[in-house]
């Protein structure tokens, strides 16, 4: 792992050939030092992008690193004019300021490209040029992982090519993980649900655009595939008529999947919660986040007799709904007549405000590994 970017020269004298070389530092704003000699961010960008990198991160951790590490605003011109020039990255993960003619340019050109992250502060338009390598790139490379965060659609991409498109992300023979945030899914054909990539596991789609008959063709298409993670967040004003009808379409096809990890959050309400109980009770998931739904009490206890038929479930997330303290009470209730216990129910952000309560929840919690109330 390369966190350090102040000589590039002795990178280039000293970084051997390897199978994993990967790029995490933050690169120079204006020009650099080189030796001792002034250089400009044109010759840096162009020693750069001969080192033999494999991976390319910049996507900022300010968990970690007191600096960003994200592509400005300074750099994106000089990094997006040699970055095609990089064949051998396998895995390139970016945030910040996006070129997708550079990045598609060399995912086309390459034939190693597998993993592409990429999350925008500008909102690129996606252009025919850009969707047309897009889909060469799906179809004629070993793509393992696709995250996109945000886009929009140029208006002269026509609604077959923007299909074309996102048939190829969910059909793509190789792809493990695609994950949308912020995406227009409109033109997404209901069929290219109900094919889903046989290798495809984890599939998360974020506040994106996306009808109602697509919900019902992944319906269709989940007992079939080899998904095990499903991530659904921020649906809730996808046609808000039908939504309910779409998500029991849902929930009905994971009791009958391979799923074992669900997130329905901001997407359903406390009504489709009731229903959905018998569904859920047949289900072989162990990890359930139910988020921001405007789950109620009657909804806790819908859910605590699924916990009463099903030991499969071992974390449950209510955050952010409406519970109160006697719906919490029937979730434990329910939980305290299991053969396997919870190993941890999340009730933050919910109507328990007193501390008397939540002293009195978590006394009767005892079966639990964890119960968080923030």
């Amino acid at each position: 792992m390369i966190a350090w970017a102040n000589d590039i020269d002795w990178l280039g004298e000293h970084l051997p050939p390897s199978p994993v070389v990967e790029w995490c530092a933050r690169f120079p704003d204006y020009t650099s030092t080189v030796r001792g000699q002034r250089v400009s961010l044109v010759e840096w960008f162009f020693k750069w992008a001969h080192l033999p990198l494999t991976h390319i991160h910049l996507r900022n951790q300010s968990e970690t690193r007191s600096e960003a590490t994200y592509v400005t605003r300074n750099v994106a011109p000089y990094l997006y004019f040699v970055l095609p020039r990089c064949r051998n990255v396998v895995s390139l993960d970016l945030a910040g300021l996006l070129d997708l003619a550079a990045i598609f340019e060399l995912a086309t050109s390459s034939t190693k490209l597998e993993s592409l992250r990429i999350s925008s502060m500008n909102v690129p338009f996606l252009s025919i040029q850009i969707v047309r390598q897009a889909i060469q790139w799906l179809t004629s490379t070993r793509v393992r992982m696709f995250w996109f965060s945000k886009w929009t659609w140029d208006p002269t991409v026509d609604p077959s090519l923007q299909n074309a498109f996102l048939a190829a992300l969910f059909q793509c023979p190789t792809m493990i993980n695609l994950s949308l945030t912020y995406c227009n899914l409109s033109q997404l054909n209901s069929e290219a649900c109900t094919t889903l990539s046989t290798s495809l596991e984890i599939l998360t789609l974020t506040s994106c655009q996306l009808s109602s008959s697509c919900l019902v063709g992944l319906a269709h298409g989940l007992p079939k595939s080899n998904v095990v993670q499903l991530h659904l967040e921020g649906m809730d004003e996808a046609d808000p008529a039908t939504r309910h009808a779409s998500f029991q379409h849902v929930l009905a096809a994971v009791a009958h999947s391979k799923v074992t990890t669900l997130t329905l959050e901001r997407c359903i309400d406390n009504d489709t919660v009731v229903y959905i109980g018998p569904w859920l009770a047949q289900t072989q998931l162990r990890d359930v986040s139910f988020v921001e739904n405007g789950v109620m009490d009657s909804g806790a206890v819908a859910l605590a007799k699924v916990l009463q038929g099903n030991t499969s479930i071992r974390r449950l997330n209510l955050d952010a709904n409406n519970l109160t303290v006697q719906g919490v009470v029937a979730l434990l209730e329910g939980n305290s007549i299991r053969s396997v216990p919870l190993e941890e129910l999340g009730v933050a952000f919910n109507n328990i405000y007193l501390d008397e309560d939540k002293a009195m929840l978590r006394a009767r919690a005892h079966r639990l590994s964890t119960i968080r109330f923030d």
